[in-house]
């Protein structure tokens, strides 16, 4: 599973090349059929505008999370300890706002979900709790146990790592 915003998208870039493939098909079925090609160009032009936007919205998108994916490939290589999840916390997401859930007595339209895992510090001789990104979907349908790899930089920084299916 890989939190939110950080991964790539690639969905609008296929859905523009579809539909410049259609708009393609459907000039050159007109054109053989007898149409003008001065008539078929505003099928084209119809056809390349709304893919140019599906493959900007990709482009942004891409380049928006482009410091999370390679701030995750750069926890990843840093050594990694056996953690145990604590908790699974609940979260509201709504316009942009993440507001905890304490009891499942509300239904809300979208939930986000954040791991805390524990483990043994070496270093410090103690137990620490870590807190992971924000999930779109709930881990615990996605994971196979309740231990995680926590990989922790010289920094202080930690990211979890968890078992998946």
């Amino acid at each position: 599973m890989i939190p939110m915003g950080y991964g790539k998208s690639s969905l609008g870039t296929c859905f523009g090349v579809f539909i410049i493939l259609g708009g393609v098909w459907l000039t050159t079925t007109l054109v053989k059929s007898g149409a003008d090609m001065a008539d078929a160009r505003y099928i084209m032009i119809g056809a390349v505008l709304p893919a140019f936007l599906f493959i900007m919205m990709d482009l942004t998108n891409n380049l928006k999370n482009r410091n999370n994916i390679e701030y995750m490939h750069r926890m990843l290589e840093y050594p990694a300890v056996k953690g145990k999840i604590v908790e699974i916390k609940k979260y509201r997401f709504h316009f942009g706002v993440r507001e905890e859930i304490t009891s499942d007595q509300f239904h809300y339209r979208s939930y986000v979900y954040r791991v805390v895992a524990s483990f043994y510090d070496e270093k410090n001789r103690c137990e620490k709790k870590v807190v992971s990104e924000f999930y779109a979907r709930d881990p615990r349908r996605w994971i196979l146990s309740d231990r995680v790899d926590i990989h922790y930089s010289p920094a202080g920084e930690c990211w979890i790592e968890l078992d998946e299916k």
